[in-house]
């Protein structure tokens, strides 16, 4: 009798340990899988993080490629603009009355004339003009002569041609374009007007 209610024992202490075993091991299995829900859920919002961080990083430099490539086009616009614009001024010119053109014509050759002989130079000039611009010249001090490839206004060079003095319309034009592009803004799409960016290329009312 005794020896049975020693196994009865056993086995109760048995059932019991292997139940603490089990709840043990049931406890250890939630708190892996628990771990691991949350480890999952880090990872997810982490890679979700670095999409988001990415598509922004993306987005960003799309945006700012845009607006490169918009920058671009407007200035090639505008260039393109500037140019028709000067190209224009340049036209008007050539289609003045001549008694306008002439007095334009005049004030760049005495502007050449000081400038060259203020330089130092004492020799006789030479005056390369427009064949239809010689007649507008009355001065002996000079030695004209007539080239096509010359246009609204003179330059004055030395005998050998070595020194060069340029004091045209279009020459004019070039040395001044950065100081006439926020001008050229206003003539386009302000207040401005063509009038008065002949008066900054001439110096004079045209």
């Amino acid at each position: 009798m005794a020896q049975e209610d020693l196994l009865k024992a056993l086995e109760r202490d048995v059932i019991k340990e292997t139940e603490k075993t089990i709840a043990e091991a049931k406890r250890r299995a939630d708190r892996i899988i628990d771990d691991a829900r949350k480890g999952a859920q880090r990872l997810k919002e982490d890679l979700l993080k670095r999409c988001l961080e990415e598509i922004e990083s993306k987005r960003n430099i799309s945006i700012k490629r845009a607006r490169i490539k918009a920058r671009a086009r407007v200035l090639a616009v505008k260039y393109e603009i500037m140019e028709a614009v000067f190209h224009e001024t340049v036209e008007s010119f050539k289609r003045m009355p001549v008694e306008r053109y002439s007095g334009v014509f005049l004030r760049l050759y005495r502007e050449a004339k000081e400038e060259w002989y203020s330089t130092g130079m004492d020799k006789r000039a030479v005056v390369v003009v427009n064949p239809d611009d010689t007649g507008l010249i009355d001065d002996r001090d000079v030695d004209i002569r007539p080239d096509t490839s010359v246009s609204l206004g003179v330059i004055f060079t030395s005998e050998d041609g070595r020194i060069r003095l340029i004091n045209t319309i279009p020459s004019r034009l070039e040395r001044i374009k950065p100081h006439l592009v926020s001008m050229l803004d206003e003539v386009l799409w302000g207040k401005g007007s063509l009038k008065s960016l002949k008066k900054v290329i001439t110096g004079m009312e045209t």
